[in-house]
């Protein structure tokens, strides 16, 4: 993993991780190739634009170490969702400066998350904590964390859930949708409180990994092909 951001002790077997730091520059939309950019974000902000192309390198990376061989367009899907080559699934994710993708199997996993957040301060989490989780999750908090890293932590969670789980279940869901039953620094356990589809029933629970550094948290939800 590059110096400052989190890094997974270990990553599932089969999953293969790209990272990168980038600058929202001109230098930086050159080195990252802006004919590649779909026609839609075409005129978008720099920083957009910059995200996008940062976030696709590192997925392309990613396919690449992982045994993928062929061309990776990773056009932008009717949903917004990137659209993975044939046999292979993953999920993106950038903030402030950083992008990260993970690949792997179709075969090996129905889906996967990955989702990065700078650590959010106390103010912001107590206006936003309700909206987020209940008293039960923060009752959880791990010893290790902060009322505000442990806010952090739940929240970018409960993103990387929605990044697995969108692939199969073509919804949007809340975060309330989702709950932290068990919790520790460095992983925890969330159980679905709906039931979004047939093999995402109500009570599922689902793996997180978390990982910390200085700036960041960033945690990963990786759902076997076969539950």
């Amino acid at each position: 993993m590059i110096s400052g951001l989190p890094s997974f002790t270990q990553l599932p077997a089969g999953v293969v991780l790209s990272a990168q730091h980038f600058d929202v520059d001109e230098a930086t939309l050159q080195r990252l190739d802006p004919a590649t950019l779909p026609a839609a974000l075409a005129t978008a902000v720099l920083k957009r634009r910059i995200e996008f192309l940062a976030g696709r390198h590192c997925a392309r990376t990613a396919l690449r170490q992982a045994g993928h061989d062929g061309a990776a367009p990773l056009q932008i899907g009717d949903d917004r969702a990137p659209q993975w080559p044939s046999g292979w699934i993953g999920a993106i994710t950038h903030s402030h400066g950083a992008a990260l993708a993970i690949v792997a199997p179709a075969t090996r996993y129905a889906g996967l998350g990955i989702d990065i957040e700078p650590w959010v301060d106390a103010a912001r989490t107590e206006r936003l904590r309700a909206q987020v989780g209940i008293d039960a999750e923060w009752a959880l908090r791990p010893a290790e964390l902060t009322q505000a890293e442990w806010f952090t932590a739940v929240f970018s969670m409960k993103e990387s859930l929605f990044k697995a789980l969108y692939p199969q279940v073509r919804r949007y869901f809340g975060f309330h949708d989702a709950e932290v039953v068990a919790a520790g620094a460095d992983s925890a356990t969330l159980r679905l409180t709906v039931a979004l589809a047939g093999d995402c029933p109500i009570g599922a629970e689902y793996a997180i990994a978390i990982a910390r550094s200085d700036d960041f948290v960033l945690t990963l939800c990786a759902v076997p092909a076969e539950r």
